[in-house]
């Protein structure tokens, strides 16, 4: 019930301070939903796990039917709580052996991993932690063996020292320095194994991270400069960074929005320019080179269009029905004279039929090669 209540606090403070806010409420609230999901993504993804499942509370808070938040957030919850009795079992089994030190690390690991504040987990961590703090009882101490006395004492505290101060790499050269005094002593190897693997993963992460928030940064940018007049060009270019399966940044909606918009826009100014082009193409000898280049630059920057396909697609028949008189011209001098006198002829009908798209073009650029390719077996 606190959660919930919170929940909402923090959302309506989010909805006063966004942009978004000028929005009717169901449409401010559908785009939080998916900022507060992508956000969850992406922390879990730099394994960040319980800011990602407080962005999917937050996501679940505003659409209880989103069903895959709710399964993300009981499969995050579930391993934290399986990593967590990990930890204090480990921690559990170091402090029987009177390995206070390791006990100590493994506990707040365990602590660290608890989603539940009132988990009982939590509550028999804490508990273990305080009594460790307060001191190993002295009869345990008095009923320990000589022989059994921790010659490796030294090497935890000052191993616990560093790790305490946020320096785990130097708290890993003390390990590895006691390692070559002692190659056989297993707790100092197993806790570096550990340390290492940690470290393995904090550098991935970080890896990960770093090369995200460029992404980001770059799709921010470009949609800075889309809504500053690059428009749908610089829309498309943002859209292009992020792959199906990569993570999505908080705006990633608004720029397939704004994507959709500014092709609405570009298509309806588009009309008028393709409506000229098309009456322009019903009348005689039509420049086609000229209506056919703009009209291939607009397909290649423009949003998709059906319209300026159709009238692409007519200037290139044009242009082979122009061409093909030249095409069959050259067939035939090629069989009554040969490859080399009938060259001419196929380039001019293929600079006729001007684009690589039009059959014709196609046709003779395939018999120039042919003819290229014999004369050189000649030489």
């Amino acid at each position: 019930m606190e959660r919930n209540v919170f929940c909402s606090l923090v959302i309506k403070f989010l909805l006063l301070l966004s942009p978004i806010s000028s929005y009717g409420n169901n449409r401010a609230a559908e785009i939080l939903v998916g900022n507060f999901y992508e956000q969850g993504n992406y922390h879990v993804a730099i394994q960040e796990w319980k800011k990602g499942i407080w962005n999917y509370e937050l996501a679940r808070f505003l659409d209880p039917n989103l069903a895959v938040t709710q399964s993300k957030i009981k499969n995050l919850t579930s391993e934290l709580q399986k990593q967590s009795e990990q930890f204090y079992l480990e921690g559990l089994r170091d402090y029987q052996s009177l390995r206070f030190n390791e006990a100590n690390l493994q506990w707040q690991m365990a602590l660290q991993s608890v989603v539940e504040p009132q988990s009982p987990l939590k509550q028999k961590i804490e508990t273990a932690l305080i009594l460790l703090k307060q001191g190993v009882p002295a009869a345990k101490k008095e009923s320990l063996p000589p022989e059994m006395s921790d010659p490796t004492r030294g090497t935890m505290e000052e191993v616990r020292g560093f790790l305490e101060k946020g320096e785990p790499r130097q708290a890993a050269l003390v390990l590895k320095e006691s390692l070559r005094r002692d190659e056989k002593e297993e707790r100092s190897q197993n806790l570096l194994n550990r340390l290492q693997s940690s470290l393995s993963k904090d550098e991935t992460s970080q890896n990960l991270s770093e090369a995200i928030q460029k992404q980001f940064e770059a799709a921010q940018k470009l949609l800075t400069e889309a809504k500053n007049g690059g428009g749908y060009p610089k829309y498309k270019e943002a859209l292009a960074l992020f792959k199906p399966e990569d993570l999505k940044p908080p705006f990633y909606r608004e720029l397939e929005e704004g994507l959709k918009e500014s092709a609405v826009k570009l298509n309806e100014q588009l009309k008028p320019a393709l409506k000229n082009w098309e009456t322009a193409l019903q009348k005689e000898n039509p420049n086609l080179e000229e209506i056919g280049l703009k009209l291939k630059k607009i397909v290649s920057t423009y949003p998709p269009s059906e319209e300026t396909s159709q009238l692409l697609q007519k200037v290139y028949d044009l242009l082979q029905k122009k061409s093909e008189p030249l095409l069959m011209e050259a067939k035939t001098v090629q069989e009554l004279e040969g490859s080399l006198v009938a060259k001419p002829f196929y380039e001019k009908a293929k600079k006729t039929a001007l684009f690589t798209e039009v059959p014709a073009w196609q046709e003779a650029h395939k018999n120039l090669e042919a003819s290229a390719k014999t004369l050189d077996v000649r030489k």
